[in-house]
């Protein structure tokens, strides 16, 4: 890279910046430091994106001090660690979601909780496991909290998860949603906290 002809840089934590694993939370390897620091030193301002929201990515606001940073897929903005944009689901949104989230027995987590909500399926169980979250047996979220991104799944098979999210598409305005995790998932954000916009 040549960094006499960068004027930004945009990097995601996972999988990019973040690479060394220590009791289930990522780390920056030493090579990844020393090339923020060469871009720093090169005035390259640097600017964390990722999908990450909330309490998860507040050590590595804490450890890199970036001007700014994009979180949940656009979501929320920050500037010297403050937000100045903010773009959240309304209280109908979030009850439409879990409404639509319980009609298909489908298993909810919410930006960086730690706590994963709704089915009690093997699949759910097994998953939320693996990923270390605490199973909550039902659909007791809060439509009062500001809530920035879901994350669906369940025992369901791939083709049908891409329908369900077509179907929430046309069932709840203005959000967007995506598949993930090899179109097991679902990932809803607001229509304008996309990675693109």
């Amino acid at each position: 890279m040549n960094l006499k002809e960068k004027k930004v840089l945009f990097i995601d934590l996972d999988g990019t910046l973040l690479d060394s694993r220590n009791e289930n939370t990522a780390y920056p390897s030493k090579e990844n430091i020393k090339a923020l620091e060469k871009a720093n030193k090169a005035g390259i301002k640097t600017i964390i994106s990722t999908g990450r929201s909330g309490n998860g990515v507040k050590l590595y606001l804490d450890l890199f001090k970036p001007k700014f940073a994009v979180l949940g897929n656009g979501a929320l903005i920050y500037k010297d660690g403050e937000i100045i944009e903010e773009k959240r689901f309304s209280k109908r949104q979030v009850i439409q979601i879990i409404d639509f989230a319980k009609a298909n027995a489908l298993t909810i987590k919410v930006d960086d909780s730690q706590t994963c909500y709704g089915s009690e399926s093997w699949i759910c169980q097994k998953i939320s496991s693996k990923l270390s979250l605490q199973n909550v047996r039902g659909y007791y979220l809060s439509s009062q909290k500001p809530y920035y991104k879901f994350v669906m799944w369940g025992k369901i098979k791939k083709s049908a998860m891409k329908q369900l999210a077509e179907d929430l598409k046309l069932k709840v305005s203005d959000i967007s949603v995506v598949t993930s995790a090899k179109g097991y998932t679902i990932e809803v954000t607001h229509k304008d906290a996309t990675k693109g916009k």
